[in-house]
């Protein structure tokens, strides 16, 4: 198996102005038929699957047909690299059989974890030190009088080490057994990842993605998008109007993490303050 992943083979290729792997090949009526509900051996072809995935609902059946001319199949076997964090990003995937793993690099992800850490440790330290200034002039001659075991209980010295001590229980929970990156997610069938790079020129990866096991993918790379728009504007319009919905839909789930750390955050000061 080689070192590089599938997306980095493609970079190249599309670097050396090299012809992308075979897209799909669906003559019309076999298209139409394996779409239909007229035979349940039609459930896992892949018309029936596009006609199945809920961001394609706003296309006919004749656009599938049309948007499936431009899509890749590859099978992946367990443990392959589908693209690494870091590389360059080209394709959308849509999960056909199988799962994939995503991840992100442990020297990535623990700085991540010390800057927060750092930032809610510089609030409960701020706050230590305003308390301190109101009561330094009594603390000392008090500390004289009252025995160790009286003084201010460690639960309250070091309110942060809750917080902290949540994310390394997340933390261990999502590792793999090697220890080396932090598993944010599992795909299955009818999912699918990676639209970012369909918009962004020169996108990078911000996490990995590897074959949980021996799996298949749908995909799609820019090339071929620029193509279909070009021949075909409305599908490629429909197509680019479903990204965006994930996109939404992606913002709105980070907005609602972010609402949560906040409240953390302030319940961690207010901790500390009382």
């Amino acid at each position: 198996m080689s070192d590089k992943s599938y997306e980095k083979m493609i970079d190249e290729k599309i670097s050396k102005n090299e012809p992308l792997p075979s897209r799909l090949e669906y003559p019309t009526l076999k298209f139409f038929w394996q779409a239909g509900p007229l035979s349940r051996k039609n459930k896992d072809a892949i018309p029936s699957f596009l006609r199945n995935i809920e961001i394609f609902r706003n296309l006919s059946e004749n656009e599938l047909r049309i948007l499936s001319k431009y899509l890749h199949l590859r099978a992946f076997e367990k443990n392959e690299i589908i693209f690494r964090q870091g590389d360059r990003g080209f394709g959308f995937y849509l999960v056909l059989s199988g799962e994939v793993g995503i991840y992100l690099e442990e020297e990535d992800f623990s700085s991540e974890i010390k800057v927060s850490s750092t930032s809610i440790i510089a609030i409960t330290n701020e706050s230590d030190k305003s308390n301190s200034c109101e009561s330094d002039s009594n603390s000392q001659s008090q500390s004289q009088l009252q025995p160790q075991s009286q003084l201010q209980p460690q639960s309250q010295l070091q309110p942060q080490s809750q917080l902290q001590e949540e994310l390394k229980r997340k933390m261990s929970q999502n590792r793999r057994n090697q220890d080396s990156r932090y598993k944010l997610s599992r795909l299955q069938v009818f999912d699918h990842f990676g639209e970012l790079a369909l918009l962004q020129e020169n996108n990078l990866r911000t996490a990995t993605a590897e074959a949980e096991a021996s799996c298949a993918l749908l995909g799609i790379f820019r090339p071929d998008l620029e193509e279909l728009i070009e021949s075909d504007p409305v599908v490629g319009t429909k197509l680019l109007q479903s990204i965006s919905m994930i996109l939404v839909s992606r913002l709105s789930q980070v907005s609602d993490e972010m609402r949560y750390l906040r409240r953390r955050v302030y319940e961690l000061e207010q901790i500390q303050k009382g």
